[in-house]
């Protein structure tokens, strides 16, 4: 009973300022579409300050050196969570406030609540996986109903312009299978590759993580640079696919079939979901994420589609806007851009552009939170449980 009630009181402890910090967050998040720093810093503070107490009660009070070997897990999990924070707003997947609150979360959570699928070294990825997914859920309820309502529509183009065995048809098919079959290879490459090495790193680290839900996690989140980075990159696709073809040689060889069986189908599994939802979402995004402005109404903070910085680059030379725009940080436009801008269309103030709309982040990072804490779980493990099972 006294154990549970010491358990309990080290909980609220942790828990306590991470519900309290994160709905603050939230709250000015959604209303002004920023994370304050000043709240991030009380957090911040609140963990240096009780990891530092517990270090010295647990030392010199306690003597319990296990407890010891708990804290520096836990600091382990909280950098590498910084890492990783700071790898994903690099990436322009989220702003610099959702990396610092996914960062103080991870140090708020205790170990025990990510017992049923336990990560060694950073246990926080299931913290990450259950803030994504539902995101990734939402954004899908929101694409489909959008979807619905366009399908009458295009079904009207669809009959007036009847081009489905319009001239040169077959060619385009060609060309469009071609392409499948191009990143279907780039796709067993990467997966083939990353297996090879994430199970090379489980047997040096202890099993870090299973491979499967880093691979899936991996794949969707970095999928357009990676195949950005094969694009410009000519040599990977030659080594890779060497690779992917010599592993697949050997599995051929040792008479491997299931597992080459397993792969194939796990490629291609990956290439349909992966590359669906990737262009179902951004096409969706392109479309009614976006809201029109004008240049004399820009503000720091702001994130202009790709489009239109397309547009800008060509009508005042490439290289020249590169050079004086810069490049736009994951939390929008910088004051220097929005001066840059307004007077480069000094005499078009009036001028509309298209602007992301901004999305609360925060939010489906308290919602992974609890789920975290309520299931002890990662939905993605679940999800794949549940798979297993049908």
């Amino acid at each position: 009973m006294i154990l549970k009630m010491t358990d309990l009181f080290f909980d609220i402890l942790f828990l306590a300022p991470l519900f309290f910090v994160g709905s603050i967050c939230c709250y000015t998040d959604i209303k002004y579409g920023k994370i304050k720093n000043k709240w991030i810093l009380m957090g911040l503070i609140w963990v240096v300050f009780i990891y530092t107490v517990l270090s010295i009660y647990t030392i010199f009070f306690l003597h319990r050196w296990e407890n010891i070997n708990y804290l520096i897990k836990a600091l382990i999990n909280g950098f590498t969570a910084f890492f990783l924070g700071y790898l994903l707003w690099h990436f322009k997947l989220w702003a610099a406030g959702d990396a610092k609150l996914f960062t103080l979360f991870a140090f708020l959570i205790p170990l025990k609540f990510y017992s049923k699928s336990y990560f060694s070294y950073f246990p926080s990825l299931t913290l990450l996986i259950n803030l994504f997914i539902p995101l990734i859920f939402w954004l899908m309820i929101k694409a489909t109903i959008c979807g619905i309502k366009e399908i009458p529509s295009k079904l009207k183009g669809f009959e007036q312009k009847n081009k489905l065995f319009s001239k040169g048809w077959l060619g385009k098919l060609g060309l469009k299978i071609w392409k499948a079959a191009k990143m279907f290879l780039t796709f067993l490459a990467i997966f083939i590759v990353m297996q090879m090495v994430m199970k090379k790193m489980s047997q040096a680290l202890n099993k870090i993580v299973p491979n499967l839900s880093i691979i899936f996690l991996s794949f969707f989140l970095l999928y357009r640079y990676i195949f950005k980075f094969v694009q410009k990159n000519k040599f990977v696709t030659p080594i890779t696919g060497s690779i992917a073809v010599l592993y697949v040689s050997y599995l051929l060889y040792s008479g491997q079939m299931n597992v080459l069986f397993k792969i194939f189908k796990m490629v291609f599994l990956f290439m349909i979901v992966i590359g669906f939802l990737r262009k179902f979402l951004d096409s969706y995004i392109e479309k009614k994420e976006v809201r029109k402005l004008k240049i004399k109404e820009l503000k720091e903070g702001m994130m202009v589609t790709g489009d239109v910085l397309i547009d800008f680059a060509k009508k005042f030379k490439e290289k020249d806007f590169k050079n004086k725009f810069g490049a736009i940080s994951p939390d929008g436009l910088s004051l220097e851009q929005v001066k840059f801008l307004k007077k480069l269309f000094s005499q078009e103030p009036e001028k509309e552009i298209k602007i992301y709309k901004t999305f609360p982040f925060s939010p489906f990072l308290m919602l992974g939170a609890c789920i975290t804490i309520l299931t002890r779980d990662s939905l993605l493990s679940m999800i794949l449980r549940i798979l297993r099972v049908l």
